[in-house]
């Protein structure tokens, strides 16, 4: 208790460090009427504040109390939800008065209002939506009780920001240059959150908590079958999903609004699904996604290749297909393969089993494989994310990570096939 206790007060100390420092310096440097304009630039926004806080802040107790009954997965999703939910409604409510700033505050203080005061409301707005992202990530690491790492990061943070607002009016001379300072360094503060929230709470889903939500659509614009061949799938905007046919055919199934968006061209070699969405997406309203069911024979042994910009990726078993995945977005789930090339932006990959060769590259997200017989040098680099295998037979694993621990069991050192694992943030399991 004193620990959580503590470490909370270092946390709102240095807030409360960042907030008078910084009024003392623009007091310093360019005087009170500087610092007139940061109050109403805080008036205002906390208008706006107080009510999005009225929605979020009843959500609070529900996801503390989920996580002491254990029932995780509500507890994640109250915190995927509140987080867009908060930064929707700051923006219904900020984006007209970031338009209009200057008609509003002549209506509210007339022809007297202080130098730089529009500059300042539109700052400290942005500076909201950062705020509300870090609020629900706040609330989770308070039910997990695992205060020290997460507020000595943003303490210290918040304690530095003070030096270099200092330096930086140093050197430019300008009062809106502090508020920009704090805004970079909330960003930062944010960024710092989400890795230490990844080790405190490892089921925690970065892709989720930046995902637009969608629902896919119900309108079949394809159902064709084709003969067995290699399959390419070029799409922007779907989720995917590889399932065992009947039949030793292909056939292929397309979920989409618009059918001139689709183009499938069946080659020597190999078939094409291209299928491009170019409806604008807002914020996750009345966003509507698109889906391709795949479904191959058991005996499926040819190639697969996926180029994804956005969307979630399945597969059965495949355990005599090499299978090769560009995405920038969404979380990869495949039974079996006989080989995987992996390169994703933001997502977690899990595989059950691969029998000759892997090559993942993944800047953030975890990676989960259950069964790896390698009979093929292999690498995988992950930037943010655990990498867990639980099984590997034959295989000399040599793995770094910058921050994280490495837990390596019955290294086979005497093996002709090496493993290579490095990651930045994230610890290393293999067993």
């Amino acid at each position: 208790m004193l620990s959580f206790s503590g470490w909370n007060i270092f946390g709102t100390l240095g807030q409360m460090f960042k907030d008078q420092g910084v009024n003392l310096i623009l007091n310093f440097f360019f005087g009170p009427v500087v610092n007139a304009a940061r109050g109403i630039a805080n008036q205002v926004n906390g208008g706006l504040q107080s009510f999005v806080t009225n929605i979020t802040v009843p959500v609070r107790p529900q996801v503390i109390q989920s996580y002491s009954q254990g029932n995780l997965d509500r507890s994640l999703t109250l915190t995927y939800t509140i987080s867009k939910l908060s930064c929707y409604f700051l923006l219904l409510m900020a984006l007209p008065i970031m338009l209009e700033i200057d008609f509003v505050l002549k209506i509210w203080l007339g022809s007297n209002i202080p130098e730089y005061t529009s500059i300042f409301v539109i700052i400290i707005i942005l500076n909201s939506f950062i705020s509300n992202l870090n609020a629900a990530v706040s609330g989770l690491v308070h039910a997990s009780g695992k205060m020290k790492t997460y507020q000595l990061c943003g303490g210290t943070i918040s304690l530095l920001s003070v030096v270099i607002v200092y330096i930086a009016i140093l050197l430019w001379q300008v009062p809106s240059i502090a508020l920009i300072v704090l805004l970079a360094l909330d960003v930062i503060r944010q960024v710092v959150a989400l890795i230490v929230i990844k080790f405190i709470v490892n089921e925690f889903s970065l892709r989720k908590y930046f995902k637009i939500s969608t629902k896919n659509s119900s309108k079949i614009i394809l159902d064709k079958t084709y003969l067995s061949n290699n399959i390419e799938i070029i799409t922007n905007n779907s989720d995917i999903d590889f399932k065992y046919s009947n039949d030793d055919n292909v056939k292929i199934v397309v979920y989409a609004e618009k059918e001139d968006e689709l183009n499938v061209s069946e080659e020597t070699d190999k078939i094409v699904v291209n299928l491009k969405d170019d409806t604008k997406k807002f914020f996750g309203f009345n966003n509507i996604g698109n889906k391709i069911d795949v479904y191959i024979p058991k005996t499926y042994d040819k190639d697969i290749k996926i180029n994804s910009n956005l969307g979630d990726i399945e597969a059965v078993a495949l355990e005599k297909s090499n299978i090769n995945i560009d995405i920038d977005c969404g979380d990869i789930d495949i039974a079996s393969a006989k080989s995987t090339i992996i390169k994703s932006d933001l997502g977690d990959i899990s595989i059950g089993k691969v029998s000759e060769y892997i090559n993942i590259e993944s800047d953030c997200g975890d990676i989960e494989i259950d069964n790896a017989s390698l009979i093929k040098n292999s690498t995988i680099k992950s930037d943010l994310g655990d990498v867990e295998i639980d099984r590997i037979y034959g295989v000399y694993v040599k793995a770094k990570t910058d921050v994280g621990k490495v837990k390596i069991k019955d290294n086979d050192k005497y093996s002709e096939t090496t493993l290579s694992i490095t990651s930045d943030v994230g610890e290393v399991s293999i067993n």
